[in-house]
């Protein structure tokens, strides 16, 4: 480990590669479509026309509008309408901004004579042409305005449509599930969909039988399907006795244990997940699956691959054969309860799906779909209330000794919700509201198995992320208890930044999950990126990204250079120990300021509106602010006329010890029974303070002996230099 990993060269790095990622982002937001429109060459003609243009095709999406009465067809006249409004955006922008030249080129000319004054004609001329183009230029200005206001409005109905007829769609009611002539319905329109599957299958095999290659076929598939089962089987045995079983025998440090979940996954999932796919690429080949059966197929596959991930997933987590290992604290037969009932609820939600993709092929009746929706979402409900058992969470029992009381009601909490939704899961199926239920038992899977997907990556960030701790080869066994240790700063920032990460990806598929469509999400992204109005201000991702990158970047740079001129500098010159640390206390302090500044200026502000803060913030300490203020300057004092310094030994009315450290507001003086003392700058400049070590480290002390009168001072002496 020694020489070849640097915790601190690796966050440089990171920094630096977030700094130029965020930089090429902006570079990509400023060069959005329009931004080539110069005001160079600009044609006021060329603008009305646009105008005029887009009011004629506003007029044509409005009466396609009236006219649209699907999801795909709103979804397309939404995709126009935002097209119209970024041309009139493109088309408002350089407007705006020779507006503004030009009203400044008036003010520049100063205003129009009055009482009679009479003005030459050349300003006169100019002020006459100024005004002119700025009155049409304001009148385009306004006409781009009034198209944005439409497309808004129009696109503001689209979304009003279209949640009236989602919310249609679930809260209709339908007939009941469990109906005896529902339920004939659907069992004959099931055997007439598996009597047509049957036939096709039957044409396909004579089919081939007729060409004399169906013995080749079935030898073929019958080949893949030994092939995959090799590959599913023994392949990751082998693969797991490689890699796992060596790990295994190691300490479950924090990194290795997040490799192990890795590994563990990949081991159990992907051999299957490559089985899976040789398969449906010969049954592909060899004809087999149709273009009516490829949904049906891809559903099935999808669904193989979803419950072996689960199954994969859940394993690695709660690993209930191998205590150290485990990223979940929860007990062996917990372990086993949470896979199983994780694994079938994947099942069974791909299940719908494969059999709702055969309904869709083979022909069914809304009665199946009615029966099928309810059996799913009834099964999901009680798998649910089964879940929310107190006695499938037990945790380890060193876990349950610690486990807090807010966390113990967190989880509480947690398992009423999972119980109401299951139990309302099955209330609206039985109250005929179908799809209502239907919904709410896939969609809560869906979301579950994203939070146990961003709690995996959660986990594994997290373990991860101690490998920047210098103790990484300390068991977890060994580990002491949280409270009594101190979590390293770079550590926590780094788990922080893992986290955001997480949340950021995972949010747009919890988005995708609940409805929305990826138009809807994909533009959401857009606008939080390169920017979005609320009340006026314009609040971009990417500028927020550049401004706390270059913020932190400046940052580093100036605790490496903290860092370099102690290490490096200061120790091959003659300054002395207490001058050292007000150097380096001054370049963290400049550093600070100068990133502050960047920051703020990245993200848009006005440097010369902070004298406005600066205004009200004199106000404030002129009232409360006072002792702060007064604290801060004569730290500064401190640092630059250095009466006391970084190391000195000093005697104040609090106490007496050695200077620990001198900061912004306060010093901290360490005695010598290991205390410390927090004294306010303010007290060291203003009141008298004692310092032994100001200009020698050689001093005089004077320690009282006390003795007897009628001693012998000869042999007092002798005494008190042995």
């Amino acid at each position: 480990m020694h020489g070849c990993f640097c915790p601190r060269r690796s966050l440089r790095l990171t920094c630096l590669f977030v700094l130029i990622g965020s930089l090429l982002a902006m570079a990509t937001a400023h060069a959005q479509p329009g931004e080539g429109f110069g005001l160079s060459g600009f044609d006021l003609d060329a603008a009305a026309t646009a105008i005029e243009t887009r009011k004629s095709d506003l007029k044509a999406l409005n009466e396609r509008l009236s006219a649209a009465n699907d999801e795909r067809a709103l979804l397309a006249i939404r995709q126009d309408l935002r097209r119209l409004r970024t041309d009139a955006m493109v088309t408002a922008e350089p407007l705006k901004q020779r507006s503004a030249d030009l009203k400044s080129d008036l003010d520049k000319l100063g205003p129009a004579p009055t009482d009679g004054n009479i003005e030459a004609p050349e300003i006169s001329t100019q002020r006459q042409a100024i005004t002119l183009e700025l009155a049409q230029e304001d009148a385009l200005i306004r006409q781009a305005a009034l198209n944005i206001n439409e497309v808004n409005r129009l696109l503001e109905d689209i979304a009003l449509r279209r949640r009236e007829a989602f919310y249609g769609r679930l809260l209709s009611r339908s007939p009941f599930a469990f109906a005896p002539n529902t339920l004939r319905t659907a069992a004959k329109t099931f055997l007439e969909g598996a009597d047509d599957a049957r036939a096709r299958a039957s044409t396909w095999y004579e089919d081939q039988r007729s060409k004399g290659t169906s013995t080749q076929n079935l030898i073929i598939a019958a080949g893949s399907l030994i092939f995959s089962l090799l590959i599913f089987g023994p392949f990751r045995r082998w693969v797991n006795a490689s890699f796992l079983q060596r790990l295994q025998s190691q300490e479950p440090t924090p990194g290795r244990r997040a490799l192990f979940v890795v590994l563990r996954i990949l081991t159990r999932a992907l051999p299957g997940v490559f089985a899976g796919f040789v398969i449906l690429s010969v049954l592909d080949a060899i004809g087999l699956i149709s273009e009516l059966t490829a949904p049906i197929a891809r559903q099935f596959w999808f669904g193989f691959v979803a419950v072996l991930v689960a199954d994969a997933g859940t394993t690695a987590m709660v690993s209930p054969t191998l205590p150290g290992w485990r990223m979940v604290p929860l007990d062996g037969r917990s372990g086993y309860t949470l896979r199983a009932a994780f694994s079938t609820l994947v099942f069974l939600l791909f299940l719908d799906r494969t059999l709702t993709a055969g309904a869709n092929a083979f022909g069914g009746a809304q009665e199946l779909v009615i029966v099928q929706s309810a059996i799913l979402a009834i099964l999901i409900g009680l798998i649910f209330v089964f879940l929310a058992r107190l006695g499938h969470w037990k945790l380890t029992n060193e876990r349950a000794a610690a486990f807090s009381p807010d966390a113990k009601r967190f989880w509480r909490n947690a398992r009423r919700l999972v119980t109401v939704l299951g139990l309302g899961t099955i209330a609206a199926v039985l109250a005929g509201y179908v799809a209502l239920g239907h919904y709410m038992a896939t969609r809560a899977v869906m979301i579950g198995g994203l939070i146990a997907l961003g709690l995996t990556l959660h986990l594994v960030a997290q373990d991860t992320v101690q490998l920047f701790d210098g103790d990484t080869r300390r068991p977890l066994a060994d580990a002491p208890p949280t409270d009594q240790v101190t979590e390293n700063f770079l550590i926590f920032w780094l788990i922080v930044v893992a986290d955001l990460v997480i949340v950021a990806l995972l949010l747009p598929v919890a988005f995708l999950i609940l409805g929305a469509a990826w138009s809807d999400v994909s533009t959401f992204i857009k606008d939080a990126f390169y920017g979005f109005t609320i009340g006026g201000v314009t609040v971009s991702l990417a500028r927020i990204l550049t401004a706390f990158g270059t913020f932190f970047l400046i940052l580093l740079v100036s605790r490496s250079l903290q860092q370099t001129a102690q290490t490096r500098f200061f120790p091959r010159t003659k300054i002395d120990v207490g001058l050292q640390n007000s150097l380096k206390t001054l370049i963290g302090y400049v550093g600070l300021l100068i990133a502050l500044m960047t920051g703020v200026s990245m993200l848009g502000f006005n440097l010369a509106n902070l004298a406005i803060i600066a205004g009200a913030l004199s106000v404030g300490i002129g009232f409360g602010l006072q002792s702060i203020v007064n604290n801060f300057v004569s730290g500064l004092i401190l640092l630059f006329e250095r009466p006391i310094k970084v190391g000195d030994w000093i005697v104040v009315p609090s106490g007496e010890g050695n200077v620990k450290s001198i900061n912004v507001r306060s010093t901290e003086i360490e005695t010598f029974d290991r205390s410390s003392i927090i004294v306010p700058n303010s007290e060291l400049i203003s009141g008298s303070v004692q310092n032994w070590t100001l200009k020698d480290r050689i001093g005089r002390f004077i320690v009282p002996v006390g003795v007897s009168y009628d001693s012998d001072p000869d042999e007092v002496e002798r005494l008190l230099y042995e």
